[in-house]
């Protein structure tokens, strides 16, 4: 009898293992990645959110999809993506040292407005600056945001030794 008993009690057991597997993984299936990539900060940025579930549609969901077919929350996932890019284009207008119009390019090339012999920085500059600082002092000078005059000076000297190069084969020619 105890042995009808224990078979029983472990049939009734996987079955209903069986059944808790299924929906959990029934309803845990997540809809493909939403990804978008973009030219920012001087390299391709690829933002993608994983996190969507796909839900089951209810009677009271008509409005799941808007006019361009498209789920609900892969439209807040694009809205999201979106905003992420726009702050890249923010911060690249602030932190770009090759953007002319960026707050640091201007730092960089002494064209910011000053105020009692001060450049004037935004918040967001100030901070950068600030922890750079903090992780150059740090570093022992390892890490030193003053480097880019250096930078600079390099890339030239870089260009110039190619052209040296390039007009010499062509003489050979």
């Amino acid at each position: 009898m105890k042995k009808k008993r224990g078979i029983l009690f472990g049939v009734v057991f996987i079955c209903v293992l069986f059944f808790v597997i299924v929906f959990f993984v029934r309803n845990k299936e997540s809809a493909e990645p939403v990804s978008k990539s973009d030219f920012k900060l001087n390299t391709v940025v690829t933002v993608t959110i994983y996190d969507l579930e796909e839900k089951e549609k209810k009677p009271d969901d008509k409005d799941k999809r808007n006019e361009k077919g498209i789920h609900r929350e892969e439209k807040d996932a694009e809205e999201i993506i979106d905003k992420a890019l726009k702050l890249c284009d923010k911060y690249e207008k602030i932190f770009s040292r090759t953007l002319p119009e960026s707050e640091i390019y201007a730092l960089n090339h002494g064209t910011l407005p000053m105020e009692d012999g001060y450049y004037l920085l935004s918040e967001e500059c100030a901070a950068l600056i600030e922890k750079g600082l903090y992780y150059s002092e740090l570093s022992g000078g390892a890490f030193d945001i003053t480097i880019e005059p250096l930078y600079g000076i390099l890339l030239q000297g870089k260009r110039s030794c190619r052209m040296q190069r390039q007009s010499r084969k062509s003489r050979h020619v």
